[in-house]
């Protein structure tokens, strides 16, 4: 994958510059850093639309992949289950629904 290198704007300096950041955020994505690590990323609507769609696409192909492939499906409380066998982690229906 080739990394190229990206403007980057300091937390401080983008609480006094937000209108000037938003701006640029228009033409490429910043880097906004803290005490010199990277902590985030300022981007276009349009940029975050487009990663967000493009990861949509990726699910739908993914789904569409295995139901094209499945040869059997179990209940989703069988693939609960069956997590919670593969990583020690007992999740039940109730946890994810109150987590939602």
């Amino acid at each position: 994958m080739v990394q190229r290198s990206l403007p980057i704007l300091t937390v401080s300096d983008l609480r006094t510059r937000v209108k000037e950041a938003l701006a640029n955020a228009q033409k490429q994505p910043l880097i906004i850093t803290q005490r010199g690590r990277p902590r985030g990323v300022l981007l276009s609507y349009e940029a975050f639309q487009l990663l967000v769609d493009a990861a949509d696409a990726v699910d739908r192909m993914l789904i569409e992949r295995a139901l094209a492939t499945a040869t059997e499906f179990v209940t989703f409380d069988e693939m609960l289950a069956h997590y919670s066998e593969a990583s020690g982690v007992p999740v039940t229906l109730e946890e994810i629904a109150s987590a939602g």
